[in-house]
Parts: C-alpha cells; structure tokens; sequence
C-alpha cells in the first residue's frame, strides 16, 4: 500500500529527529560542549516546526557533531 504524502512527511520527521536525537547524544558522550547541544535542539525543534526540511536540519547536526569529532 502505497503512503499518503503527509505520511510519508511525518515519517521523514521521525527518521530525522530520530538521527538528529542519537547525534546529540553522542555530542553528550564527546564532552567539552558549547553551543553545539544547544544549537542542535534549535535545529530539532525549527524542522518539527515546518521552518527547516529534515534533511537540512540532519545535515547541519551532523557538521556540528563532525567538527566535534575533529577537534578530540
């Protein structure tokens, strides 16, 4: 059965807040954080609220958690 597009919308929503949500956690586990939590949950919440797409929200944490990653 094929999904309705609003399905498939907020399925992309939960497979986003899903990445963006471990993302975060592993932000926690890295240590030594500044804006980068706080500013990933701004993300998270602008994306669940329609201002930003799923992925350009999952594509900005991940550079956030990339350049964490680089610095330890």
């Amino acid at each position: 059965m094929e999904q309705l597009p609003e399905q498939k919308d907020d399925a992309a929503l939960r497979v986003a807040a899903d990445r963006i949500g471990a993302m975060i956690q592993e932000m926690y586990a890295l240590g030594a954080n500044d804006a980068e939590i706080p500013e990933s949950q701004r993300l998270l919440a602008r994306m669940e609220a329609g201002e930003i797409p799923p992925d350009d929200a999952v594509s900005q944490v991940a550079r956030f958690l990339e350049r964490k990653q680089d610095y330890h």
